[in-house]
């Protein structure tokens, strides 16, 4: 029966850890770089792996007490979550880490209105193109 509840404790830990490592990699390193792609696949089976060994090589009541860290935190950050944002607005982890508002630096404004000042240029010739057939 033991061995039962081990399993489940595992599994539940690792989904725990999972959720975290997740989030952190998402904060940490974003998630529009390369790194920050490819870190969560890295570094989720490694800490999940080390940390479940962990609780395998405890003996007694360390094990629980260690297993219980993750699943609170998680329990923790989603009460939190709920209480602060509420059921109406659920974002996605990647809406979380990424940024609220971004600094629009003059260069890209520039560029912008250079790129509005062409489109309107070639809308404006197209219509008098299209007019000039219409007269023919």
């Amino acid at each position: 029966m033991e061995f039962y509840i081990l399993v489940l404790l595992l599994s539940l830990v690792s989904f725990a850890l999972g959720i975290l490592v997740y989030g952190f990699c998402l904060k940490v390193f974003g998630n529009r770089s390369l790194f920050g792609k490819i870190a969560p696949w890295v570094l989720m089976p490694l800490i999940v792996i080390s940390y479940d060994f962990m609780l395998l090589t405890r003996q007694g009541t360390s094990r629980y007490v260690l297993a219980l860290f993750p699943i609170a935190v998680v329990a923790v950050i989603v009460l939190y979550y709920k209480k602060n944002h509420g059921m109406d607005e659920l974002l996605e982890p990647h809406e979380l880490a990424a940024p609220q508002q971004r600094k629009v630096s003059k260069k890209s404004l520039k560029h912008a209105e250079k790129i509005r000042q062409r489109d309107a240029r070639r809308q404006e010739e197209t219509a008098r193109r299209l007019e000039n057939l219409d007269k023919k």
